[in-house]
């Protein structure tokens, strides 16, 4: 019997996509230089392969895209149908990848220095999950004068309203700055909803912090009970985030809270 090798096709069986094309989402264009324009024009690109070709993105969970799914891998026909942000035009695809973002993620800049080589902080990955207690509300207000009440959210959602007296040390620079945290002082985590503080919490419990609590539902429990916010320089952009699920690519999960909570 006489076997003909089919032609060779032009087109690749699989392509590694990085975050250019994620499982239901895309990837985050602010931080490590992104650009959403080039992100477009990227994914445009990939879009006209063929349905059948497989696609392996950099990132299958974490807060590298607002929604993206934790499946491994997908193909090019199934993201052309079922991914909503693929499916934009130019303008409404700019709008959303640089509106309503995630926090950065905890650490990263420790953990984007160690995976260019420029660092080794393995260690700033949260690997483990470590009960922390919780503060409540009225306990917050009550609190010895010598506990650090420490804001782990962005510079723009600190500046537009944090609890007076509350330091700013964004959880993506945990890592980097853990020095100037005392070692000798009970610290209150607190961010917006809970969710962020936790993480760091439990991070600052795993680097060897044994004092560490979380304010339970954060700055927007705080300002809902009726209390008093204090202010930086409003004149810094309103704040973009929204809460994320996911704690970073690798981490624990949170157990049983309500997910996808905008801020």
């Amino acid at each position: 019997m006489l076997v003909v090798n089919p032609p060779r096709s032009p087109e690749p069986s699989m392509v590694l996509t990085g975050d250019s094309l994620l499982v239901g989402d895309v990837g985050r264009p602010d931080f490590g230089g992104g650009d959403a324009a080039a992100q477009y024009a990227s994914l445009s690109r990939l879009l006209r392969l063929p349905d059948w070709v497989a696609v392996f993105p950099g990132h299958f969970e974490g807060p590298c895209g607002k929604g993206m799914c934790g499946r491994p891998s997908t193909t090019i026909g199934f993201e052309r149908l079922y991914n909503g942000v693929a499916r934009l035009e130019y303008a409404p695809f700019i709008t959303t990848l640089t509106s309503a973002l995630p926090a950065r993620p905890l650490n990263m800049l420790a953990i984007e220095a160690t995976n260019r080589g420029v660092a080794d902080m393995a260690w700033a990955m949260l690997g483990s999950s470590p009960e922390v207690p919780l503060v409540a509300i009225d306990e917050l207000e009550a609190r010895a004068s010598d506990v650090l009440l420490l804001d782990v959210r962005e510079p723009e959602e600190y500046a537009h309203g944090h609890v007076p007296g509350a330091l700013n040390l964004p959880q993506a620079e945990l890592a980097t700055r853990l020095d100037e945290l005392p070692r000798d002082r009970s610290i209150y985590v607190v961010c917006q909803s809970g969710y962020r503080a936790l993480r760091a919490a439990q991070f600052l419990k795993q680097s060897g912090i044994e004092h560490v609590a979380n304010v339970s539902g954060g700055t927007g429990a705080w300002q809902a009970a009726g209390k008093p916010l204090a202010f930086g320089n409003t004149d810094v952009a309103q704040p973009r985030v929204v809460e994320s699920e996911w704690a970073h690519a690798g981490g624990p999960p949170l157990g049983d809270f309500p997910f996808n909570f905008e801020i």
